[in-house]
């Protein structure tokens, strides 16, 4: 069974679903909500189980009622939970979530206040076959991918928040959201974007682009990985199963291309489904999947 060490965001989703993503200061109903354990990384630890790896997840939580939530539901999961620092006085981030009918959703995040600022803990992380991180906090991203050089292991970064480029360049593999890669480089679309990142980074780079799919930068080509067409219901945590796929596909010793088409099969799937962590797909469904698709 492969490995795969995590670093980054958990937090509280409270979610909203609207007939139209609000946009006015007016107040909004609903009949249908729900409050479910997110964040990127968290979101990517419980993919990787669900798809037959083994997730160790690191984050940083607060001693009070969304922190011990949150440990709780990923133990249930199987993720290994004891490199996560909580905080006595810490208080756990959440977010607001409101989704449309047709899965667009708007978010709209608290990072959380007073969670560990020292980030020396994240150097005892078990050696594992692959390392992925989010943006959300530098100095915990840096000592990862620096653990991950040491281990001459892969180092995923899910780029999906604008960070400064210097902290991510022991990265092996940098993977884009389509926002982030225009925050950093400042042009407008992927292939611009991928060739602006190339001066910056020597890892490997990608972008994903929703129902776009899979741009990546080969040498000075830029090569397109389609998304597969379905019926989307819900896009919340679409990206984080793709990174936590990603990262699966290098950990088991995938070529980038193969891990590409795991990704997105089994980010597609979830997109499928109307629920949260209950969406995300097992092995064996992606593998179907893809194989009908083909």
């Amino acid at each position: 069974m492969a490995s795969v060490f995590l670093f980054g965001l958990s937090v509280i989703d409270l979610i909203f679903h609207v007939d139209e993503i609000p946009h006015s200061g007016l107040k909004f109903r609903t009949t249908e909500a729900d409050l479910s354990v997110g964040g990127c990384a968290t979101n990517a630890s419980v993919a990787i189980q669900r798809l037959g790896g083994q997730a160790f997840l690191s984050t940083r939580v607060g001693e009070d009622a969304f922190g011990t939530m949150i440990v709780q539901n990923l133990r249930k999961e199987g993720v290994d939970v004891e490199m996560i620092r909580s905080t006595a006085d810490g208080v756990t981030a959440f977010s607001a979530v409101a989704i449309d009918p047709v899965g667009e959703r708007q978010i709209v995040s608290f990072r959380g206040k007073r969670l560990e600022s020292d980030p020396s803990w994240l150097k005892s992380a078990p050696k594992s076959d692959a390392y992925l991180v989010d943006t959300t906090w530098p100095a915990g991203v840096e000592t990862v991918l620096a653990t991950a050089l040491e281990q001459s292991a892969p180092s995923i970064v899910d780029a999906d928040a604008t960070i400064h480029p210097g902290h991510i360049q022991d990265a092996s593999h940098i993977a884009f959201s389509m926002q982030s890669l225009v925050e950093m480089t400042g042009e407008p679309d992927a292939a611009s974007g991928l060739r602006k990142a190339r001066s910056m980074f020597s890892s490997w780079l990608c972008v994903t682009d929703g129902e776009n799919g899979v741009f990546r930068l080969d040498g000075k080509e830029i090569e397109h990985i389609p998304a597969f067409n379905i019926d989307t219901k819900n896009t919340l945590a679409a990206g984080d199963v793709w990174h936590g796929a990603f990262a699966l596909g290098l950990a088991e010793g995938r070529g980038e291309d193969q891990a590409i088409l795991f990704a997105n099969g089994s980010s597609a799937l979830k997109c499928s489904c109307q629920g949260s962590w209950n969406c995300f797909p097992h092995r064996t469904d992606v593998e179907k999947f893809i194989g009908q698709a083909a």
